[in-house]
């Protein structure tokens, strides 16, 4: 079984940024002044919320654990509340893997189920090895060629 879970470092920091962003938007809102640079206080206000928003959006996406195994494929998203998605092996449509980065460093698979599409990341996701091994290895005529 291959069990590909989100690194804590990268989940912890995306929080961290997010719980920063907050903090920031509290402290302009409540040293908010109404006769010293209205405008930009409102725009500096607006910008760390999407920010903020941005932020907690992403760590709640990519909070997830993709499980491999005879079965099947299974996708368990914790946050906001645990669900469990289970495919077939044979739900798998198509899989790309795209490397990017400073001597391609930054690697991420692409899985698309149809109406579903995964991305793992190595810097983000644990046995990202094992599951591209996996994938070679049983859905090779399902690889796609990357487009940059």
């Amino acid at each position: 079984m291959i069990t590909c879970r989100p690194k804590p470092v990268f989940i912890n920091t995306i929080f961290a940024l997010s719980g920063l962003c907050w903090g920031i938007w509290l402290y302009q809102i409540f040293h908010f002044r109404l006769q010293e640079g209205f405008w930009g206080q409102l725009t500096g206000i607006a910008v760390v919320l999407l920010l903020a928003v941005l932020l907690l959006t992403i760590a709640v996406r990519k909070y997830f654990t993709l499980q491999v195994s005879a079965k099947g494929i299974e996708l368990v998203y914790a946050l906001p509340h645990k669900r469990v998605i289970q495919m077939a092996r044979t739900d798998l449509k198509q899989w790309r893997e795209i490397r990017t980065g400073v001597g391609q460093r930054y690697r991420q698979l692409q899985l698309n189920f149809g109406s579903r599409q995964i991305s793992i990341a190595n810097l983000e996701h644990t046995d990202y090895e094992k599951l591209l091994a996996w994938l070679q290895k049983n859905a090779a005529d399902k690889r796609r060629a990357a487009t940059i």
